[in-house]
């Protein structure tokens, strides 16, 4: 039988050394009131250091999926712009000055070559 979590600097021990232990702190803070400060310290860091690290780090998590939100939606639009103006482009006459600028420069060439 063990703990679901581990206490720091008492995980090494049984489970009834830890049991002893608590029990210890518990009796010894039941009749002294800086005893009862210290465990309800312990009891904080120990709660700040279990919870805060994993809030830490899902909140890290959280911050990275918003900027790679960001950056796939920044691309993706991208990539509609570029598209649509391909479109834009093809639509409203572009190969056609295309090919007229291609054909003149191919006259300008063998003019050049005579």
């Amino acid at each position: 039988m063990a703990f679901n979590f581990h206490l720091p600097g008492l995980s090494s021990f049984s489970w009834k050394v830890q049991c002893s232990i608590l029990v210890v702190f518990l009796v010894a803070s039941y009749f002294n009131s800086r005893a009862r400060a210290a465990v309800q310290l312990l009891t904080i860091a120990l709660l700040i250091w279990e919870f805060g690290l994993r809030l830490v780090g899902l909140v890290w998590l959280l911050f990275k999926g918003v900027a790679w939100l960001g950056f796939y939606i920044y691309f993706f639009k991208q990539g509609v712009d570029y598209l649509l103006f391909g479109l834009d482009w093809l639509m409203g006459g572009g190969i056609d000055g295309f090919l007229q600028d291609l054909d003149r420069k191919n006259r300008e060439g063998a003019q050049q070559d005579n």
